[in-house]
């Protein structure tokens, strides 16, 4: 009897489970992309430092400030990419998971509509490409205007 409880209890939890593997899947890649962005930065700001240390021509200094503005957004929006992708997945793998226990639902209680409650298609691609892609945008917009300025 004890096990038969479990049994009915672990199936109940499943679609937890699930969620909880897509979101420790989705950590440990946003995690490691983070940090191996971090690390980058950090060195390339220290090797950028000590080459305008060593440089002393103004001209000189205003090109290698300029490069690595350039260098930095685009080792930014590369990473950006990435975590947007990572998101991406994870968002597309709850909806096959709300997808599938939403139609075995309906199955096991035919009389109950859930298409009349949620509304799946809300939540498209094209919109979360849409964010990414102006969100891309304005972090160029702003680095440019920065290397205008400078």
């Amino acid at each position: 009897m004890y096990e038969a409880y479990l049994t009915d209890l672990s199936k109940v939890f499943a679609p937890m489970t699930e969620a909880m593997e897509i979101n420790k899947k989705a950590f440990e890649k946003l995690s490691s992309t983070q940090s191996a962005y971090l690390t980058d930065v950090s060195s390339k700001v220290m090797k950028q430092s000590q080459a305008l240390m060593d440089t002393k021509d103004l001209k000189n200094i205003v090109d290698m400030q300029m490069s690595f503005a350039k260098e930095l957004e685009s080792r930014f929006l590369n990473t950006f990419e990435e975590s947007m992708s990572t998101m991406n997945e994870a968002r597309e793998s709850y909806s096959e998971l709300l997808e599938k226990h939403m139609s075995e639902m309906s199955e096991q209680a035919p009389f109950f509509d859930m298409s009349k409650f949620v509304d799946l298609s809300q939540y498209t691609m094209d919109k979360a490409k849409a964010a990414a892609k102006s969100s891309a945008r304005t972090a160029s917009k702003t680095v440019k205007a920065a290397a205008d300025a400078a």
